[in-house]
């Protein structure tokens, strides 16, 4: 199986389970490491509630929550990812700063309000569903907090998002990193 090594804040070094199937990709260590550095040059951390969307293993809301986000919500399809982050945020004693959701984002009634200052998503590399999340984004503007970030994985540069301003791109090998603020 495989484990994953958080990179930084109160529980750097520490290992948790990735999810035991062959479809999810996990954001490598040093992009997470570069994830971090550029977020911190836009906001606090330390200081602010942290959205992972389509989360996988829960790697970057638990490093968030290592780094000393007061508050992360995660929202994944797949019910063995959400048994997963359960699991981790349970073994970390994280119950009370955590909130994990099975919900397929695209298609689920009620949008949700997500009250993060920082959202971070990878979706899927697969072209229409990705664009499928950057057209809900446009299209559900209260989908987020005024000023907040927007943190996208994938596999090349995002377009232009309505409501939204390009802050930065950041390639690393094959991932790009596209940094977002709400209008």
């Amino acid at each position: 199986m495989i484990t994953l090594t958080i990179t930084g804040g109160a529980f750097r070094g520490r290992k948790i389970r990735a999810v035991p199937n062959e479809v999810t990709r996990y954001t490598p260590e040093r992009v997470r490491l570069a994830l971090f550095s550029i977020l911190g040059q836009h906001c606090d951390i330390a200081a602010c509630r942290f959205c992972d969307l389509c989360a996988g293993s829960g790697i970057v809301g638990i490093e968030a929550l290592s780094r000393g986000a007061t508050f992360a919500e995660f929202y994944d399809m797949s019910r063995l990812s959400v048994k997963t982050i359960i699991a981790t945020v349970q073994e970390f004693g994280l119950k009370d700063r955590a909130q994990v959701y099975c919900r397929n984002l695209l298609t689920a009634r009620g949008k949700p309000s997500l009250g993060a200052e920082v959202v971070f998503i990878d979706p899927p590399f697969h072209t229409e569903i990705a664009e499928k999340f950057f057209l809900t984004f446009a299209n559900e503007p209260a989908w987020m907090l005024k000023n907040a970030l927007l943190m996208i994985e994938y596999s090349r540069t995002v377009p232009d998002i309505t409501g939204f301003v390009k802050i930065g791109e950041y390639r690393y090998g094959t991932v790009f990193l596209n940094l977002f603020r709400k209008e």
